[in-house]
């Protein structure tokens, strides 16, 4: 396999053989012990933030008269036509887009959007003094793109990955040293490791990828894709073994503890509503 000719189904097919085969010990542990509700991460009590978040979700729902327990909210995005497809959200996921070869999908990287939530969040930092937590982050999110909370994931994940990682250039987010450090002083730390970016945008893509594989299992038997999505976040980093196997490059930071964060903050906004 050359990088020249990557595509979703061949970075999902590697994805599909990571999970089945790269789990180890540690990863066995976090799924069989996943944060708990009175876990207390930097930004806050888990269960608080978590229980902000719906507050929110619900309440603009009622004001634009959204019944959350049909698929539609969970499975689309207002910026763009057609549902929110599993295999390609996981895909997108997995491959940077400074990879060569891969296709940049304005579905799950909408880069208007995306820039602007990052500098609401920004903007929103500097008058509070002080950096924002989770739900504020959602907040923000909600207010922008309503309250579709899948899409409100996916934007939130785009923005701060765009600029965190400063090599994502085909995705049309400018980024650079002063705009990083400028968004990591306004992104409350989350699990201690100092990488307040990094931690947050993989707590943003475990929330969109487990309310994505939860509606999609929802009633109907079981489909892989949607499994991978709904488990996404107890995986010890089979998106870190995809990009070795296929790109031959690796992930910089270990990220296991945001993962099931975000794991655990879907599941309680999911089960609120279903």
């Amino acid at each position: 396999m050359t990088v020249e000719t990557v595509s979703y189904s061949q970075v999902f097919r590697n994805l599909q053989a990571a999970v089945r085969g790269g789990i180890n010990h540690k990863t066995n542990h976090i799924a069989a012990h996943p944060p708990k509700n009175e876990v207390w991460v930097p930004g806050g009590n888990l269960d608080i933030i978590a229980r902000q978040m719906l507050n929110d979700l619900g309440y603009r729902a009622r004001l634009a008269k959204f019944d959350l327990t049909k698929p539609h909210y969970w499975q689309n995005v207002p910026w763009s036509h057609g549902n929110i497809h599993p295999r390609n959200l996981l895909a997108s996921f997995a491959a940077f887009s400074d990879d060569p070869g891969t296709y940049v999908d304005e579905k799950y990287f909408p880069s208007d959007i995306a820039q602007c939530l990052v500098q609401n969040i920004c903007d929103n930092a500097d008058r509070m003094g002080r950096p924002l937590t989770l739900n504020e982050q959602f907040v923000l999110a909600l207010e922008k793109i309503g309250p579709y909370p899948t899409a409100c994931a996916i934007a939130l994940h785009a923005g701060i990955r765009g600029i965190g990682r400063n090599m994502d250039s085909r995705m049309g987010i400018k980024s650079g040293p002063d705009k990083m450090q400028k968004l990591a002083l306004s992104l409350a730390d989350v699990t201690d490791t100092g990488d307040q970016i990094g931690d947050t945008y993989h707590v943003w893509g475990v929330v969109a990828s487990v309310l994505t594989g939860n509606s999609y299992m929802n009633g109907r038997r079981l489909n892989l894709d949607a499994y991978l999505l709904l488990h996404s976040g107890r995986f010890a980093e089979p998106i870190a073994v995809v990009r070795k196997k296929v790109f031959g490059t690796e992930t910089a930071h270990d990220h296991r503890l945001a993962n099931a964060l975000g794991q655990s903050i879907a599941s309680k906004i999911w089960n609120e509503f279903h």
